[in-house]
């Protein structure tokens, strides 16, 4: 194939999560490749060829369709390198990035994407969603935190923050945190009803889960505080007995 590589997207925000799909198996992808190759050689001489164009974006959700990633993943890139200001391609070719595996890729890429134009949702749960899955939770409560400085009013937002501190990181302290912050947001005059209901509705979830594993942590500590104790009365008695035989033997004549 010709051509250097760039980004690319899916509209599908869910991609961010997709696992890789089956190896193209229709017998198709020779064809899609020559296919592709000449389309690029066209708008290489003419950037501007509207049809050329609309052939290729419609070559690279026939590959997402037949899960042909390798020539997917080349046609998303080419899209971006002609085409980068659209969104649609850049979120394309990190969902191809995503099903081939190229997790680490995926992820600069989203962030190049937030660097040239930092009020990009998607981009950002994007990257939220890829950080997540792969356990780096911290930095996944940042990419959330860099949604909020852009969207302060993102519900869904604030709550993944207080799902990952009361079930990923057990910090109570921080979820009570994300749960005051979703209360003022609900009484925010910018949020809008649908959202003020939401939140509501989101609240007594999360703050249902936060006082039931506080209830449990507490009564661990009660458990462990009778056990204390009833080890510390063992302990005890064992040592007033170990004393009692101690002087009985000090106290025996010596036998002849």
């Amino acid at each position: 194939m010709k051509g250097a590589g760039a980004l690319a997207g899916v509209p599908v925000l869910a991609a961010a999560m997709v696992a890789a799909p089956a190896p193209a198996a229709d017998g198709d992808a020779a064809r899609r490749e020559a296919q592709a190759d000449d389309l690029v050689e066209i708008l290489d001489a003419e950037p501007g060829n509207a049809l050329a164009l609309e052939g290729l974006e419609r070559l690279a959700e026939v590959c997402l369709e037949k899960a042909d990633l390798r020539t997917g993943k080349f046609v998303a890139a080419q899209l971006v390198r002609l085409r980068p200001d659209r969104m649609a391609n850049r979120y394309r070719y990190v969902s191809f990035l995503l099903a081939r595996g190229e997790r680490a890729t995926a992820e600069k890429e989203l962030r190049e994407l937030l660097r040239e134009r930092p009020s990009l949702m998607n981009a950002h749960v994007m990257l939220a969603a890829i950080l997540e899955e792969d356990g780096r939770l911290q930095d996944c409560l940042d990419a959330l935190d860099g949604l909020l400085r852009e969207h302060p009013l993102d519900g869904a937002a604030m709550f993944r923050r207080g799902w990952i501190h009361v079930w990923r990181l057990k910090d109570l302290e921080a979820a009570r945190g994300d749960l005051d912050r979703m209360r003022s947001a609900a009484k925010d005059p910018k949020a809008h009803r649908e959202l003020v209901l939401w939140l509501e509705v989101n609240v007594g979830v999360l703050e249902k889960q936060i006082t039931r594993l506080e209830k449990e942590r507490g009564a661990i500590g009660e458990s462990e505080a009778r056990l204390d104790l009833l080890l510390g009365a063992s302990l005890a008695g064992f040592a007033v007995a170990l004393a009692g035989a101690f002087w009985l033997l000090r106290e025996r004549p010596p036998q002849a």
